[in-house]
């Protein structure tokens, strides 16, 4: 009775992407065709990925008939959750290639930074719903700030600029939905503008080197702007049509390095051309059209606060992605929703797209 109200169109636009996702998955993890055979021990990444989409989809369906309601019941636990799993990570996680992100769990990666995102959601909805009448002054703002600035700290230490910059545009949407003053915006933004030399000198040397290439594209092409160089190569490379699947150069010869997870775009582009790129952001386009259509469509304050911050959350990934791989943002880390290899990202997503989905089940 329940899947009679599910919303299709989101679960399809999902899957789609997902299977982009894994044909791009399996291309940048096999050796080149003329090298050898396409059918190399790389491939286990695939494999991982289908794994990870049959999980996620399972989560999906989960969060569905769960329903969204109860998502924000449970919102403050979720938050302490969260925190404690971020608390963790830098006392226990492995440092691998010199960051903390991901704990160890059965033999799988987690990385709680993603599940503190989608938790962030939950608690700011309930937070700015339970203050409808306060939601104007200084002190709730204030609080506001502050449940977010601590899973921004903690991310940022892990280090994941990344994922610690997509929590500021989540936190400002909502609290323009909620209906807060536009001066205090203002304010916030000016704060941040007046704090950046400190920010500067928080930031490891990596960072900094990606910044001031972003900056001088010049300045490192075979260092710290190798990446976006090769990137930049392998999107002009696809032209119209693409080189075609395993043909592209710069990603089966490992000149494009993260071709399966950060720059999978590049990938995209250089194999399947300027059309593909369409196709992929025409699916996008649909996706955040149907999640804000549920918003418009329900009564309940809770729902549209909900279904509009979780496509702020996805555009905003879709958004630093595509402007990392064609050189218009700096590199900070940011995996493409649905399409880069990795199961936390795409689980969370999956999630939030079941809490969108259970509004017309509810409403």
């Amino acid at each position: 009775m329940r899947l009679r109200k599910l919303n299709y169109r989101i679960i399809l636009i999902s899957l789609l992407l997902c299977s982009v996702g894994l044909i791009a998955i399996y291309s940048s993890s096999s050796p080149a065709p003329r090298l050898s055979s396409p059918m190399g021990w790389r491939n286990n990444l695939a494999i991982k990925q289908i794994i990870w989409i049959l999980v996620s989809i399972t989560m999906f369906f989960v969060s569905f008939v769960w329903g969204y309601q109860r998502f924000l019941d449970f919102a403050p636990l979720f938050y302490l959750l969260s925190l404690a799993s971020l608390l963790i990570l830098l006392m226990l996680g492995p440092v691998i290639s010199g960051a903390q992100r991901w704990l160890h769990i059965s033999g799988m990666n987690f990385q709680p930074s993603e599940f503190a995102k989608l938790s962030v959601i939950l608690f700011l909805s309930r937070y700015f719903i339970a203050r409808q009448d306060r939601i104007s002054r200084v002190k709730t703002l204030a609080g506001a700030s502050v449940f977010v600035g601590i899973y921004v700290f903690l991310i940022f230490q892990q280090p994941d600029l990344g994922s610690a910059i997509i929590l500021i545009p989540l936190f400002l949407v909502m609290a323009i939905f909620c209906g807060m003053k536009r001066r205090y915006i203002i304010v916030l933004l000016l704060l941040g503008i007046a704090f950046s030399p400190l920010f500067w000198s928080l930031l490891r040397e990596y960072q900094r080197q990606r910044l001031l290439v972003f900056l001088d594209p010049g300045r490192d092409p075979l260092g710290a702007g190798y990446t976006i160089v090769q990137s930049k190569i392998a999107i002009g490379s696809g032209g119209l049509f693409g080189k075609g699947w395993f043909k592209g150069s710069q990603s089966q010869f490992n000149f494009l390095p993260e071709s399966h997870t950060d720059f999978i775009f590049a990938l995209l582009c250089e194999e399947w051309g300027f059309l593909g790129a369409v196709l992929v952001l025409s699916l996008y386009f649909f996706l955040l059209k149907t999640i804000l259509r549920t918003a418009v469509l329900t009564n309940d304050r809770g729902a549209k606060m909900l279904s509009i911050a979780i496509a702020t959350f996805i555009f905003s990934h879709v958004f630093i992605n595509i402007g990392m791989t064609l050189g218009i943002l700096p590199v900070v880390g940011i995996p493409l929703p649905f399409i880069s290899y990795g199961g936390s990202n795409l689980m969370v997503n999956m999630i939030a797209l079941g809490i969108v989905a259970s509004v017309k089940k509810e409403r």
